[in-house]
């Protein structure tokens, strides 16, 4: 992602662009009529690991990352650099 790109992002989202504000985001306006429990869910995990994830506090394999960017239908491309990126 270029940098223009990035800070264009934290200005939407106030707040700095990671995998875990990513996630937060398609949750809140993709799946808005999900529950948090509901996204969770989908995602098959739990709860308190969704909240880990969207505040980029917990460990996700490469395997996770690319079964995330399949059920929700996005770019896997996309969610590995984005994960990546975090990781850094």
């Amino acid at each position: 992602m270029s940098n223009s790109a990035e800070k264009f992002l934290d200005d939407v989202i106030n707040e700095p662009f990671s995998f875990g504000s990513m996630i937060e985001n398609i949750r809140k306006t993709n799946y808005e009529y999900l529950t948090f429990k509901g996204f969770a869910s989908w995602l098959g995990i739990s709860e308190k690991d969704l909240e880990l994830i969207e505040n980029n506090s917990k460990n996700l394999s490469e395997k996770e990352v690319k079964n995330f960017a399949k059920l929700l239908e996005d770019s896997e491309k996309f969610f590995l650099k984005t994960w990546q990126e975090t990781q850094k």
